[in-house]
């Protein structure tokens, strides 16, 4: 098992490297412009709270291609360098190999949320002063703005590893998957027409986008542990 980590790590390390930059450079980059302008001029170009919450959520958002690009190259990538046919004449399992690429792109997931999170509901509440601004735009990301993310971040994801199953390329399987949410989105829009119901595909978004991001994930486990070819 330790092989095959090292192995599907090895693979997506460009990806995780890439994934690793577009997690702190919002971070880093508010921070910066934050305390060179308090160095210099004594006061900070944004609220502290301001800016903290807004690079997290910009971080949040920059995820989404993460985990849309480690979905795509779950299997495509191998089949795509004709990697997989050795890997078949190994001893490994299918469920062992399956284990290891949930084990790295579910785990880079869970790490980049759990960094994002806690700069925005541990760090910032104690970073400075929270205006009636922030404080509703904090509010409006906790009921509003965290579910949509959480929810399109996991469908991009779901989707492109559904279609790393079968098809020949990840870069096909990641390309299609970015365009999932909006086609998903006018979907309901059209629903929404039809039934005369306003707010009916924003009010649904969310779920709808999770329950097929869960579909499309263990639709590929399924696809991929049945495929006679490698």
């Amino acid at each position: 098992m330790n092989a095959l980590l090292w192995k599907d790590y090895r693979v997506n390390r460009l990806v995780l490297l890439t994934g690793l930059v577009l997690l702190l450079a919002p971070l880093v980059a508010f921070c910066t412009l934050n305390a060179v302008s308090q160095w210099r001029y004594g006061q900070p170009i944004f609220p502290w709270p301001a800016a903290l919450s807004f690079a997290s959520v910009l971080s949040l958002l920059l995820s989404c291609i993460t985990l849309t690009l480690l979905g795509g190259a779950a299997f495509a990538c191998e089949r795509c360098d004709r990697s997989a046919e050795f890997l078949a004449g190994l001893p490994a399992t299918r469920p062992q190999i399956i284990a290891s690429k949930v084990v790295i792109a579910v785990g880079t997931g869970l790490v980049i949320w759990a960094v994002d999170l806690l700069v925005f509901f541990v760090i910032v509440p104690y970073s400075g002063e929270m205006g009636p601004e922030t404080v509703e735009n904090f509010a409006n990301f906790r009921t509003k703005m965290l579910p949509m993310l959480a929810a399109m971040s996991f469908s991009m994801f779901g989707a492109a590893w559904f279609g790393s199953s079968f098809l020949p390329s990840h870069n096909i399987a990641a390309g299609l998957a970015f365009g999932f949410p909006v086609l998903v989105f006018g979907i309901l829009r059209a629903v929404e027409f039809v039934l005369e119901q306003r707010e009916f595909a924003v009010d649904w978004l969310p779920t709808v986008l999770a329950v097929l991001g869960l579909a499309g994930f263990l639709g590929g486990i399924l696809i991929y542990a049945r495929r006679v070819e490698p």
